[in-house]
């Protein structure tokens, strides 16, 4: 039996699928704009609505690393300047932790290749993450392919040193090894060159000395 054979209250019409209802939107405001429709208030906010919601996902995917999922370095450079601002202006102290993934070479020369390379990197963003919601914040940063920064707001050396132990230890114990460098603003340096450069002289440090372990950087030498 075809579809015309059916009672009309039993023909059921097709449904417009979200793309289409999303085309049709566009093209009814497109005409609005050149004057070939009737002006709707109501189908204009809803493009309007939908266009800024667009924009701000696209934003937000454009501060994040793919794989991991963390911020990206791009990210890392602008809340690193924000966060020195706000700190200049209501006068607080704020940690930096670089962390760097050991052997990451290794593992992706091994069995599973890159495979677990890219596991690993996640394992370390998900310790990350879930710790660092101990301490009310969301500011961990891929920077490079083994390299991560943490923004600790509040935080002075002593205490910056304290949680990437904590963070060592939490990543040490899902079988990877890290190494650490932590500087502070104000307590370690003056200005976000100087705040970068010192906590990248701890990591190395951190390296030189076995890997695995955490190192509180020391003021630069003028």
């Amino acid at each position: 039996m075809t579809e015309a054979q059916y009672p009309a209250d039993e023909v059921q019409p097709a449904q417009p699928s979200q793309g289409t209802e999303e085309q049709s939107l566009e093209v009814r405001v497109k005409a609005m704009l050149e004057g070939t429709q009737p002006f709707d208030r109501e189908a204009i906010r809803d493009y309007v609505l939908r266009t800024e919601q667009e924009r701000e996902t696209y934003r937000k995917l454009s501060e994040r690393d793919p794989l991991t999922g963390a911020y990206n370095r791009r990210k890392f450079e602008h809340d690193l300047e924000a966060t020195a601002h706000k700190a200049d202006r209501i006068h607080f102290d704020f940690s930096l932790i670089y962390i760097d993934l050991d052997f990451l070479k290794q593992i992706n020369d091994g069995p599973g290749n890159h495979a677990d390379g890219d596991t690993a990197l996640r394992t370390v963003t998900g310790v990350a993450h879930k710790m660092l919601r101990d301490y009310d914040s969301d500011h961990l940063y891929r920077i490079g392919g083994d390299e991560f920064a943490i923004i600790l707001e509040g935080t002075d050396l002593s205490q910056g040193v304290a949680i990437a132990e904590r963070l060592k230890q939490a990543i040490n114990e899902a079988k990877l090894s890290v190494s650490m460098g932590v500087s502070n603003y104000k307590g370690v340096a003056d200005s976000t060159i100087g705040l970068v450069q010192s906590a990248d002289r701890a990591l190395y440090k951190a390296k030189e000395q076995g890997r695995n372990k955490v190192v509180a950087a020391e003021p630069l030498l003028d």
